[in-house]
């Protein structure tokens, strides 16, 4: 693999159900989105309030109030290109105590995929986790995002190696069907940003899924792939630009009503 490109590896500096279906892909606008009451990292709300705009006119003298610093938005990420050779479809169970969504990716364009969506499960090595890989709040689309695939990176920490998901190979014309299971409550995470349950965030009320799968071409210059014997049925994969050469295809639903809670700060969206 490149260098800060490793399947699984991340280093930190520190530290009776309802149905729905549908059927993508559908390409996502791009933007960019901090809560307007948020303020900078590592910049307290009161002293956000208190700082004097920099540049322009200064308060004039002896006025209570200095001039107000909008608070920055949180970073964001555009999504991956579209495939345009590849199908994915979509449906989700709602239970009690979690979303249980189903998705089948179909290769349409007559050549070899591998699909990007598998990572070990913490408790059980030689088992493909379940939960999502990067699921987060979609400001422009007001949908809970979900990427099975390369998660953003974070933009306050310094990432030693960058987590790239095994892929499982995908032959010509052919279906790959997998489940994501998201528990109850929803709180944004990825593989640098676990959700942490003691913490209570502001949260957004969202009506609708977005669900993106990440696939990667054997044509790719620099392309190659080696069995992981400690994940059945998956592959380390490489590309002379992993991250960049990705694509994905989309699918979009409506969920019950659902509050989604936001990670620390720090966490980057996929807008």
């Amino acid at each position: 693999m490149p260098d800060g490109e490793q399947p699984g590896k991340v280093g930190y500096p520190d530290r009776g159900p309802t149905k729905a279906t549908a059927a993508g892909p559908t390409a996502s606008a791009s933007g960019s989105n901090r809560a307007p009451s948020d303020p900078a990292p590592g910049v307290t709300a009161a002293a956000a309030e208190r700082t004097p705009a920099q540049g322009g006119d200064a308060s004039p003298a002896g006025s209570a109030t200095p001039a107000p610093v909008p608070a920055p938005r949180r970073p964001t990420q555009d999504p991956a290109p579209v495939a345009d050779d590849a199908s994915l479809t979509c449906e989700l169970l709602s239970f009690a105590d979690r979303l249980e969504l189903t998705y089948r990716v179909r290769e349409e364009g007559g050549r070899e995929a591998w699909v990007l969506d598998a990572l070990p499960d913490d408790q059980k090595p030689a088992s493909r986790r379940e939960d999502p890989i990067y699921l987060a709040w979609s400001e422009r689309a007001a949908a809970l995002r979900v990427v099975q695939g390369i998660a953003p990176l974070p933009p306050d920490r310094l990432v030693e190696v960058r987590v790239i998901p095994f892929a499982t190979r995908l032959a010509p014309r052919a279906t790959l069907e997998r489940i994501v299971r998201i528990p109850l409550p929803v709180r944004e995470t990825g593989p640098y940003d676990p959700p942490d349950p003691s913490t209570k965030p502001r949260s957004a009320n969202v009506k609708k899924l977005v669900l993106d799968v990440h696939l990667l071409r054997s044509d790719l210059a620099g392309f190659e792939s080696k069995p992981w014997p400690h994940l059945a049925g998956t592959h380390l994969v490489r590309s002379t630009n992993v991250a960049g050469d990705a694509r994905r295809v989309t699918c979009e639903l409506a969920i019950p009503p659902i509050n989604v809670f936001f990670a620390p700060r720090g966490f980057t969206r996929v807008e």
